[in-house]
């Protein structure tokens, strides 16, 4: 948990302690070769300045997210395929219908239909009805 709280977030750009906590985790790094002290001050003036980064940096993640939710919509957008159908089109229709009688396992479940309209209320069958 550390090594994942400890790394900056590519959605965010900012690391899961900075944006809690507002401030680095202390790793063993640190420990090792020393880490810059902050300055104290008084209480009432942490509070203030920690309310006020925190407010900052929330605000800036929020921004960084958005941006990102944008770029991957316009990237999902420009593979996806919205022409549609049209009248005369041949579709897939999902029947688990089951007769009885026939064992579910070797029926086919998806039949050929073409569509009559531009809405799905009218679709024919593709096959031929004495083939059955």
């Amino acid at each position: 948990m550390l090594a994942y709280r400890a790394a900056v977030h590519e959605s965010t750009g900012k690391t899961s302690a900075g944006i809690i906590f507002d401030r680095d985790l202390r790793l063993p790094f640190d420990l090792r070769f020393g880490h810059p002290e902050e300055r104290a001050d008084t209480a009432e003036d942490f509070s203030l300045k920690l309310a006020t980064r925190i407010d900052t940096i929330h605000d800036e993640a929020r921004k960084k997210l958005q941006f990102e939710s944008d770029k991957l919509k316009t990237r999902y957008d420009a593979r996806s395929n919205n022409s549609g159908y049209q009248a005369g089109d041949e579709v897939l229709l999902y029947n688990p219908a089951r007769k009885k009688g026939r064992s579910p396992k070797l029926k086919k479940t998806w039949e050929a239909l073409i569509l009559r309209g531009s809405t799905i209320w009218f679709i024919e069958s593709n096959e031929d009805p004495e083939r059955k």
